[in-house]
């Protein structure tokens, strides 16, 4: 009983994030993205890669420079929130 109850409100629930992302009110992250998150890619990468944009680029459209951007992706450099915000802002 407490089986099909689980049940019932996870389809209830699938089915209104469903209708939220088709109205556009919730997004959704590309399986490429989130695979190579989960092989181990630094987020900021899988985004980069999934967008197509290289190093250089994405630097300069963040206004870093492309090797404080290699050490973010390679984790060997911390980054701020305002590197943050830019490198977000650029994706």
């Amino acid at each position: 009983m407490i089986e099909e109850k689980e049940y019932a409100r996870d389809i209830r629930d699938a089915k209104i994030i469903m209708a939220r992302v088709k109205t556009g009110a919730e997004g959704t992250i590309p399986g490429d993205v989130v695979r190579a998150i989960i092989g181990g890619a630094h987020p900021v990468r899988a985004w980069r890669a999934h967008r197509g944009l290289t190093a250089a680029a994405l630097a300069g459209q963040a206004g870093i420079a492309r090797a404080y951007l290699s050490q973010i992706e390679t984790r060997k450099r911390k980054k701020t929130a305002g590197v943050l915000r830019a490198l977000a802002k650029a994706l």
